[in-house]
């Protein structure tokens, strides 16, 4: 990516066996990315785009066999998908867009206990140069 202003993502779930993200991005005002989970077969993310203002995705689920989300944008000003889910077999969304103004997507079940994981990564520009400050904290408890 080329410039990032504020790029977190947070991580808590018991049982994962595959989870990817890839990131493909000019500029990024604020992406969030928060997941809570039991058990996840397959979770991808992908995202192609040349400037987003603010998206966020929030994942609140007990069991998913798998779950994709492939995004290839221009512009965006605000993206949101809210996820509340027990058991989801196949999930997919798939967005091809110019410009969105706003965008939701939620399903509502209820949540469990779970271990946690907690990833954050942290990007800083001063004085127009790019300086990129990756911070990588893992922590791992029973619930």
């Amino acid at each position: 990516m080329n410039r990032v202003e504020k790029l977190s993502t947070t991580l808590f779930m018991n049982r994962v066996e595959k989870l990817s993200t890839t990131l493909f991005m000019n500029r990024v005002e604020k992406l969030s990315t928060t997941l809570f989970m039991n058990r996840v077969e397959k979770l991808s993310t992908t995202l192609f785009m040349n400037r987003v203002e603010k998206l966020s995705t929030t994942l609140f689920m007990n069991r998913v066999e798998k779950l994709s989300t492939t995004l290839f944008m221009n512009r965006v000003e605000k993206l949101s998908t809210t996820l509340f889910m027990n058991r989801v077999e196949k999930l997919s969304t798939t967005l091809f867009m110019n410009r969105v103004v706003g965008w939701e997507l939620s399903f509502t079940e209820d949540l469990s206990e779970l271990r946690q994981i907690y990833i954050e990564i942290k990007t800083r520009s001063e004085k127009n140069k790019y300086h990129y400050k990756v911070s990588n904290e893992l922590k791992y408890k029973q619930s």
